[in-house]
């Protein structure tokens, strides 16, 4: 009588507890979140992961006109400049950029770029500033960038759609940026990027909880059993692949939605200690002399500290009084190195007064915020802040998105057909 008696209890005690309602509804949210957005959240990241070596294929793909990377020639900036212009003496020098070895002098005027051998001086091609490399893989590259970082709305690259740009209503202001008091709100292209890496980062944090095994049972959350079926072996792959990836993912969604919203960037300095610093140029419109480039170059360079050579420099706009020198060092290590335009200290000298020179980017003794947010955010989110070789990590992990879509809709639809044939079953059961 008492073995009978307990024997319920028995039952009760192994019988699975239900989920709590938050999160059952948790599940719910990551799944049709995931199968109603994440075919755009993947294409976005894939061509993420592509872009993660767009210098080297557009090298590549340019390869009469670009040199293989090497040294830095900055010394040679103007000596490649004059020999542009001697060749072509109607070309306006708009500015020149050192890319490794290879100097980029850039004609805003026709949108024209010249290539000239950093070293020699040598003129070794042109091409359209704004346009991409011939062939498919090339308008796949320019394609990618449009899509992954303009959200369509870079004019001139393939798939530009002008309507993205156009400003959101009522909520454009509020998610926007502010500059010197000025707003810039977001854009129909910049929120459907904001929306995916805000996307992402919920998808990260709830995975990282419904993945959650319990100190307990943690092996049961790090395995894969390929051995199994289908279910177990995409159910496992989805759970370990998926937090294998999660610093990088989580890393992508948020300095992806401070490219989109400003109050993460406002939120950034909140939080972190030091408020962000501006230092800006004011010159003198009325003004009528002008400098030669040397003379703007010794006043950046000692306003800058350094006597290193410029990473590139940008000319006065002809007609605007109000222009100035723009020159870019790389001193010391760089996180900007690896892309095709390095540089991580800005000065700008007034056109007409060598002495009217600002470090405006990068200036010493800037709050380490500021120079986390602005030397690593880009760097760190594209993988420009290492070399070519550790960036294959970006790529692969970027990759990985695919694989989770994969995996989800695989599992949900085994599951379905699982209640499926339940339910046949049983309406077998009870004709």
């Amino acid at each position: 009588m008492t073995t009978t008696e307990t024997r319920p209890a028995r039952a009760e005690v192994r019988k699975p507890p239900r989920r709590k309602p938050v999160k059952s509804a948790t599940i719910w949210l990551h799944r049709w979140l995931s199968l109603v957005l994440g075919i755009v959240l993947v294409v976005e990241c894939t061509t993420g992961s592509l872009l993660v070596f767009r210098p080297e294929i557009e090298r590549q793909l340019r390869s009469d006109a670009f040199l293989p990377q090497g040294d830095f020639h900055g010394e040679n900036l103007q000596q490649s400049a004059q020999a542009v212009v001697a060749d072509d003496p109607d070309f306006v020098v708009s500015g020149v950029n050192d890319d490794h070895g290879t100097h980029m002098v850039t004609n805003d005027e026709t949108g024209q770029t010249v290539t000239v051998d950093g070293r020699t001086g040598e003129i070794l091609d042109s091409y359209e500033t704004e346009g991409h490399p011939p062939g498919w893989i090339g308008w796949t590259v320019a394609f990618s960038y449009n899509l992954h970082l303009c959200g369509l709305t870079c004019e001139g690259y393939p798939g530009y759609q002008a309507w993205l740009l156009k400003d959101v209503p009522k909520i454009g202001d509020t998610l926007g940026f502010e500059d010197d008091g000025e707003v810039y709100p977001v854009t129909w292209g910049g929120l459907v990027l904001g929306v995916l890496a805000l996307l992402l980062i919920f998808l990260s944090l709830t995975g990282i909880w419904l993945w959650w095994p319990t100190i307990r049972h943690f092996k049961r959350g790090v395995r894969i059993r390929f051995g199994k079926n289908r279910y177990a072996r995409d159910y496992d792959l989805h759970q370990v692949v998926g937090m294998v990836a999660l610093p990088l993912l989580l890393m992508w969604g948020v300095t992806g939605i401070s490219y989109e919203f400003g109050f993460v960037e406002k939120g950034w300095y909140q939080a972190a200690p030091g408020d962000l610093e501006e230092q800006a140029l004011t010159v003198d419109d009325t003004a009528t002399t002008e400098i030669a480039y040397e003379d703007a170059l010794a006043a950046a360079q000692e306003a800058a500290g350094t006597t290193a050579d410029p990473i590139s420099y940008y000319t006065p706009v002809v007609d605007d009084p109000a222009g100035y020198w723009d020159f870019w060092f790389s001193d010391g290590y760089d996180p900007w190195g690896e892309s095709m335009y390095a540089g991580d200290r800005e000065v700008q000298v007034d056109r007409h007064d060598a002495s009217n020179a600002v470090v405006t980017y990068g200036f010493e003794g800037q709050p380490t915020a500021q120079t986390v947010y602005q030397d690593f955010n880009y760097p760190v989110h594209s993988g420009f802040f290492v070399n070519a070789w550790w960036r294959i990590i970006w790529c692969v992990l970027g990759l990985v998105p695919l694989l989770l879509m994969w995996t989800g809709i695989s599992t949900w639809l085994f599951k379905r057909a699982v209640r499926k044939r339940r339910r046949a079953a049983g309406k077998v059961a009870t004709a």
